[in-house]
C-alpha cells in the first residue's frame, strides 16, 4: 500500500516537472514521453514519511542515473 502510494507520488513530481513547460500542454503524447524520460533518466534520493495514527514509517529512496 506505501509502495503505490509512493510511486504514485514520484509520478506526479516528474509530471508537474513535466507541466512547467508551456509547449507540451499542446501535445497530450508529447507530456506522456517527456514525463517517462523523466522517471526514466532523472537522479533523485529522498525520504518518504507515512503517518496513520500514532503508527509511522520512513522509507530512503534513491534513484540513480547509471547513464
Amino acid at each position: 500500500m506505501i509502495v503505490r502510494w509512493l510511486l504514485a507520488c514520484l509520478l506526479a513530481g516528474h509530471f508537474s516537472l513535466v507541466l512547467a513547460d508551456d509547449t507540451t500542454q499542446q501535445d497530450p503524447w508529447m507530456l506522456l514521453d517527456k514525463a517517462a524520460h523523466a522517471a526514466r533518466d532523472l537522479s533523485y534520493k529522498g525520504i518518504f514519511m507515512y503517518q496513520s495514527g500514532t503508527n509511522s514509517r520512513s522509507i530512503e529512496i534513491t534513484h540513480m542515473n547509471a547513464g
